[in-house]
């Protein structure tokens, strides 16, 4: 249960790791897929080094060892950059209990994609815009500070709407203060290599995948502010409209208030959540939560804003009864936690499927690839088959692929079965004899329509 088989999305991602070089991570991808150069290069050379037993299980375990490291790590940091902030270990503790209980982010950070390492780098780029100090000692390590934070693309695309943020105060300290020139080379330091990477890899990957992306994420574009702030708190909120209206409003207040009261704040971390909102409005950014994680450190922050300028809750003893309050609901939620299938999004059973199917097999019978083809030929490098040429993903696909094969005998495996009824199968194969049936059902289950099946019939002339 910890270590469930690939998803049909990391599995895409995993092939395009396997079967590239580095040098090709900085070219458009392959199945569809959009991902920071430096998440495969780390994920590769983890993959490489450190694979001394190749097999599915432990191939698996590998490929989300940098979503757990940047998981883990964006927690501690997290908490760091909130007690900086705050001085509060009130708002420190309930901001990283809102992180660390996301099962969109906890989810993120146990399979092979990008999304936690994001929040890792939305975390590292807010803290060290908040911190820097613009004296003029500081000039070249300040340079070099802005110009790591310009490379930080390579580890985030989603980073941009961080670095919008911090050119636009950039701009206005050089409006502002007398060292224009120190604020204009931190400027070019930043926005140099993240205009490079974003003309040089960012755009081609896109433009590879927008006609794709634009179809398959219609549902989240233009959403009005209260739906788009309603996607962080989907499940928290259980999608009552009132209190997700409420949430917006506090958003937009909060802005407001650190827009009068602390203009580095506001530019740093409100108007990249502001930014993100527009750009999803007008179909650019889907709306979608895993694609926004990378906020959502920004919004808990913009949440607890408000509450920093409640004064009880800087009292020492106010402050200690509700650090004990929330250690006894850790407590509760340690002893009593909620079921597993709360975090796993995404039950996929193509590897059970393969490791069961793998011991029966007689190596000769020709084997056809059903449901994602991307699964199925990922777990093939583990279990080698004799692979029948042509796959098939639908119920029309399916319909003429059978009227096409020769007589035979065939297996068929299929890694999830969202259309693949097993009395669809019977009626289609009414001239067949079904050898041999077998369904896997994820113990992380949530849709009744999602398993995994092998069949083997013979195909009569």
């Amino acid at each position: 249960m910890l270590n469930p088989g690939l998803h049909h999305d990391e599995a895409n991602l995993a092939l395009n790791m396997i079967e590239h070089s580095y040098s090709e991570f900085f070219m458009p991808l392959e199945r569809n897929q959009v991902c920071p150069p430096f998440f495969l290069i780390i994920s590769k050379l983890i993959y490489n080094f450190v694979n001394f037993n190749y097999s599915a299980r432990f191939s698996d375990m590998l490929l989300r060892v940098l979503p757990m490291l940047s998981g883990l790590a964006a927690l501690p940091f997290f908490a760091y950059l909130l007690n900086k902030l705050f001085k509060n270990k009130v708002l420190t503790l309930a901001g990283t209990l809102f992180l660390a209980l996301n099962d969109s982010a906890v989810y993120y950070s146990c399979v092979f994609k990008q999304y936690s390492l994001e929040i890792l780098v939305s975390l590292v780029l807010i803290f060290l815009a908040c911190n820097i100090n613009f004296k003029d000692e500081k000039f070249f390590s300040n340079l070099v500070i802005f110009f790591i934070m310009g490379i930080s693309p390579l580890l985030s695309f989603s980073s941009y709407f961080i670095l919008t943020g911090i050119f636009l105060y950039l701009l206005y300290l050089y409006f502002k203060l007398n060292s224009r020139k120190q604020i204009l080379s931190y400027i070019v330091a930043m926005c140099m290599p993240a205009f490079l990477i974003g003309l040089s890899i960012i755009i081609p990957f896109y433009t590879q995948t927008s006609k794709f992306m634009n179809e398959y994420w219609t549902g989240e574009f233009g959403l009005n502010f209260t739906e788009f702030i309603g996607v962080f708190f989907y499940n928290f909120l259980q999608e009552s409209e009132t209190e997700i209206f409420y949430a917006a409003v506090a958003v937009v207040i909060s802005c407001g208030i650190m827009l009068k009261e602390n203009l580095r704040l506001f530019f740093i971390i409100a108007l990249p959540l502001i930014l993100t909102f527009f750009v999803s409005y007008f179909g650019f950014y889907p709306a979608e939560m895993r694609l926004l994680l990378f906020i959502y450190p920004a919004l808990i922050i913009i949440f607890l804003y408000i509450f920093s300028f409640i004064k009880i809750l800087k009292n020492n003893f106010v402050n200690l009864f509700s650090c004990i309050l929330i250690f006894i609901y850790l407590g509760f939620f340690i002893y009593n936690p909620p079921s597993t299938e709360s975090f796993i999004l995404k039950p996929d059973v193509a590897r059970d499927v393969w490791e069961y199917f793998e011991k029966n097999y007689d190596n000769k019978t020709l084997v056809i690839f059903a449901g994602s083809k991307n699964s199925q030929n990922y777990y093939n490098k583990f279990f080698h088959v004799n692979k029948y040429p042509y796959s098939f993903s639908g119920y029309k696909n399916w319909f003429e692929f059978y009227q096409n094969i020769p007589p035979g005998t065939y297996y068929i495996i299929s890694d999830f079965s969202k259309s693949y009824n097993f009395y669809l199968k019977r009626k289609l194969l009414a001239d067949t004899d079904i050898l041999e049936y077998k369904i896997f059902i994820s113990p992380w289950i949530r849709s009744k329509n999602k398993y995994g099946w092998y069949m083997k019939f013979i195909k009569s002339d």
